[in-house]
């Protein structure tokens, strides 16, 4: 059984999630994911290049609830 959090990585991965809707898919999966949802946007921020992509990816790792991801 696949997990919400698990086809929100395959999703954004595979590039099909709208522009649009990115902030709300970045936020989602890491608060209510675990670690490697939280993983997979962190790696995404380090490779990014755009500014305002930057800045969604940030937004959305402070979403966590998980205190030992958050004192990383």
């Amino acid at each position: 059984m696949c997990s919400a959090t698990r086809v929100t990585c395959l999703l954004l991965a595979r590039g099909s999630i709208s522009p649009s809707l990115k902030n709300v898919v970045y936020i989602g999966g890491v608060k209510y994911g675990g670690d490697v949802e939280w993983q997979f946007v962190w790696n995404r921020f380090e490779q990014t290049q755009t500014p305002s992509e930057k800045s969604k990816l940030l937004r959305a790792l402070s979403a966590s609830t998980d205190v030992l991801v958050l004192n990383r």
